[in-house]
């Protein structure tokens, strides 16, 4: 009946399978079950066990399928995932009935590289790669695993995806298709971003921590060939917080930290979305910005447009700047002129802003010592004045 298409549409490749091991088939279903042991091989159906005159033997193959068919269902929606089978020829892909309810996609799907709401799903570039790595696959390694999105409703969810090619015999090879399943992990990628993003960002202002934010800066400052190193130029400024000490006593931390996520803003306001915006201490920040031009004006507007007040608080900012150039570009170096350079601004007089390459080489030596220390008693002196 299922040769002469009596049983609807089969899969080529299953019938190609059955075919195969027709011969064995009514041995393989009787072997290996006794009492509640189900062998799997029960899935394999043979003319005989379908046979009109084995009603016995139909009998218990309909309760096989429908307990395999039962046990399927459960770990199907307990691992929240959904299961398919690909043919080349004809090009189909049957997915677990599961995925009416996930994906809203019929059980079987034809043509679904043209198939305008599978496309519309998993979407067209998605498709393709998938494609691209199956077929690149080879019989001995024929398994990939990667990960996309797919839309669910209106909304795009993460899926994990194991897929298996399938070849035809090992000389000459031809690709036939492929099983494989998807795995919604959406709410594990978000998880996996959220804590990606604490690791890295600074939980109150939400920008770039100290740690990161040397990272990137490293990175972009480069040593290699490839790196220009007159005409790349960039730019490390660190900004305090004239008299934060005040805000906290006179009004409360609560109010304190309402002043640095503020300043954090305007911080990120004042520069382009791919420059560096870091919280590197208490009330301290750091900025670096890529600038093969004379940095003074930048610096400058910068500034002026950090000071100000918050909610009646003045905000007075000091800054110092050191310029990575042919002569220096080591993060670390280049932060501690940085450092050196604000420690000067702030004993000389607050609010503005020092360039180390305006420092004479008797300040330059504090560079040698804990300039920052030094910038941290100063603060406590005078803001207790």
């Amino acid at each position: 009946m299922i040769r002469e298409g009596e049983c609807g549409a089969f899969n080529p490749l299953i019938l190609e399978c059955l075919t195969a091991v027709a011969g064995d088939l009514e041995k393989r279903l009787n072997h290996g079950i006794t009492g509640r042991e189900i062998s799997i091989d029960s899935l394999h159906l043979s003319e005989a066990t379908l046979d009109n005159g084995d009603a016995e033997a139909s009998s218990r193959t309909l309760e096989l399928l429908d307990y395999e068919r039962m046990k399927y269902h459960f770990f199907a929606s307990m691992s929240n995932e959904v299961q398919f089978e690909f043919t080349e020829e004809p090009p189909m892909i049957m997915l677990s009935d599961w995925s009416d309810h996930k994906l809203d996609l019929p059980e079987i799907v034809m043509d679904p590289y043209n198939d305008e709401a599978f496309c519309a799903t998993f979407g067209k570039e998605n498709l393709e790669k998938l494609s691209r790595l199956l077929r690149a696959t080879t019989i001995d390694d024929p398994v990939i695993d990667v990960e996309m999105e797919a839309t669910v409703g209106d909304e795009l969810r993460w899926f994990h995806v194991l897929a298996r090619a399938l070849w035809s015999g090992p000389s000459d090879p031809v690709y036939l298709g492929s099983i494989g399943k998807l795995i919604d992990v959406d709410d594990r990628q978000a998880e996996l971003i959220d804590l990606q993003f604490k690791a890295y960002h600074d939980p109150l202002t939400e920008v770039v921590n100290g740690a990161f934010a040397r990272k990137i800066i490293a990175e972009r400052l480069g040593s290699g060939e490839a790196c220009d190193r007159h005409r790349d130029r960039h730019v490390l400024a660190l900004c305090d917080l004239d008299f934060f000490k005040q805000a906290n006593d006179t009004y409360g931390h609560q109010f304190g930290d309402r002043v640095l996520k503020h300043f954090a803003e305007r911080l990120q306001e004042s520069v382009r979305g791919e420059d560096v915006v870091a919280r590197v201490g208490g009330d301290e920040f750091l900025l670096c910005m890529e600038c093969p031009v004379d940095p003074r004006p930048l610096i400058d507007r910068i500034h002026r447009s950090l000071e100000g007040d918050f909610e009646g608080f003045p905000l007075s900012v000091s800054m110092g700047v050191a310029i990575a150039g042919s002569d220096v570009r080591d993060y670390d170096e280049l932060f501690r002129r940085a450092d050196v350079a604000l420690y000067h601004k702030k004993r000389g007089g607050r609010s503005g802003y020092v360039f180390y390459s305006d420092l004479d080489e008797e300040e330059r030596d504090l560079l040698l010592e804990g300039a920052h220390t030094a910038l941290s008693g100063i603060d406590r002196d005078e803001s207790d004045q």
